[in-house]
């Protein structure tokens, strides 16, 4: 399906009537080590065109493509990934694809039409384990969420403001490399978290305080609220569901103002939500865990 945006750039290029195609693709040339990825999974070229002129770009609109896909025995559905196939053979991970289990459905979202696989990715860390394990499986398997060495994960160790920036540049699938420049006093053009900083300050996804970005503070439940709102809004231009019913914290008041719609908007989603003991607890930094599932529900939502 296309959106607005992808129907426009579409018209704008067409020279007569437009074609549609979707056909296998032949993997033979692709590199020992892609085929091994990729398996006997499907893989599946995606083409339109328009008398002689082959329309692959869609001018920032977007595409949402659904491959069906049945899981063979041993597949855990959170390690099936849609990997875009480079002009150079490269595979590369789509970060924001889904497999439904009840649809065998592999569905995601593009901005272009080319190559695309369905692989196995699955990724294991010594210390994941219990209620986050699926969520982190499927961001590793992603490469949205990475290990932090020796094949641990970390769950429970506080995420900081640059980690989740991170995290949320990746979902994005956005082109980070042509941010030179940093906005801020404690953020330098070679700190390997610099690109994703600028790209959530540029796209209004987080700010920073007095010209400092504070990358290495832990980040508190609140902010990663008003962070994933203003992803989904500004980024993704997607609305949160209200899939729940809105519930008065027993700290509530303790919630900043600024955060307040943030944390309602995502405890509606079903993104976040409270303590067992009714409270919020809004000033909590959140854990690698706590991140996941987060991300993953979003990733998810959408």
């Amino acid at each position: 399906s296309f959106d607005t945006d992808t129907l426009k750039t579409i018209k704008e290029n067409a020279t007569g009537d437009v074609s549609i195609s979707v056909r296998l693709a032949d993997t033979s040339s692709l590199s020992e080590e892609a085929q091994a990825k990729i398996g006997g999974r499907p893989v599946y070229d995606f083409t339109i065109t328009s008398g002689n002129t082959t329309i692959s770009d869609f001018g920032g609109g977007k595409a949402t493509l659904s491959i069906p896909y049945t899981l063979t025995d041993g597949e855990d559905p959170n390690c099936i990934v849609i990997y875009y196939i480079s002009d150079s053979g490269e595979l590369i991970a789509v970060p924001n694809c889904v497999y439904d289990t009840a649809t065998g459905i592999a569905s995601f979202t593009t901005t272009h039409f080319s190559t695309y696989a369905v692989a196995y990715n699955g990724v294991t860390f010594s210390d994941v384990s219990g209620w986050y394990e699926n969520y982190v499986k499927s961001l590793a398997a992603r490469g949205i969420m990475n290990g932090t060495g020796d094949s641990n994960f970390s769950p429970d160790a506080n995420i900081t403001r640059a980690e989740f920036v991170t995290i949320l540049a990746r979902l994005s699938g956005n082109d980070l490399s042509g941010y030179k420049t940093s906005s801020f006093s404690d953020v330098a053009a070679n700190d390997w978290y610099f690109a994703a900083v600028q790209w959530a300050y540029a796209n209004g996804v987080a700010t920073g305080s007095e010209g400092k970005f504070d990358p290495n503070a832990g980040i508190t439940r609140q902010d990663i609220a008003v962070m994933i709102m203003r992803y989904a809004e500004k980024v993704e231009d997607y609305e949160l569901p209200e899939s729940n019913s809105a519930v008065t914290f027993t700290d509530s008041a303790s919630i900043a103002s600024y955060a307040a719609e943030a944390v309602t908007a995502l405890q509606r989603a079903g993104i976040i939500g409270g303590n067992p003991n009714g409270s919020f607890a809004p000033l909590a930094n959140a854990t690698r865990a706590q991140a996941a599932k987060m991300i993953a529900l979003l990733m998810q939502s959408m």
